[in-house]
């Protein structure tokens, strides 16, 4: 399994040299070394993505419910696990999955904000997606609850959001 991870960071600075993004880029923990089942379809999605819309999973770990869900995860340590992984639709908020990228914070923000990792992680995450071309400069950062009917990301999250580059109202 350590030579998984390790693959994956020499992976992800690879495609960081060949975009020339020369910035900081998380460490990706893929789909196989965290032990997700393989998808059972796969949709590929035309980048750069218009959108980011940020999720909290409600649970304090990465369950099997949302293996297929996002791009990303973030732990309360800061890691990032691999959702479907780059340039795959998600399954996480009808009618935008295929133009954007699903964040999720994983625990229940709906009170208290995510932690100093998991804040830091996402904003190093967004650059780096930024960077890679993966979404566009224009890109609007969503909380899902301005988009769907659901509490996510958790009220506390969603006013943290509103502050963040990027964040809008409405798509």
């Amino acid at each position: 399994m350590k030579t998984t991870a390790i693959f994956v960071l020499l992976l992800l600075k690879v495609i960081t040299i060949n975009s020339g993004y020369l910035g900081e880029c998380p460490m990706i923990i893929s789909r196989n070394y965290w032990g997700a089942r393989s998808p059972t379809a796969i949709e590929y999605c035309i980048i750069p993505l218009k959108y980011v819309i940020v999720h909290h999973t409600f649970f304090k770990i990465f369950t099997w419910i949302y293996r297929d869900f996002t791009i990303s995860a973030i732990s309360s340590d800061g890691k990032v696990y691999e959702g479907v992984g780059w340039h795959k639709v998600g399954a996480h908020t009808k009618q935008f999955n295929t133009k954007s990228i699903g964040l999720a914070f994983i625990g229940n923000f709906t009170s208290k904000l995510p932690n100093r990792n998991q804040l830091r992680a996402a904003q190093i995450f967004l650059k780096c997606s930024l960077g890679l071309g993966e979404i566009d400069p224009r890109y609007k950062l969503l909380g899902a609850r301005t988009i769907s009917s659901t509490q996510s990301p958790g009220l506390a999250l969603f006013h943290e959001i509103q502050t963040w580059e990027h964040f809008a109202m409405v798509p």
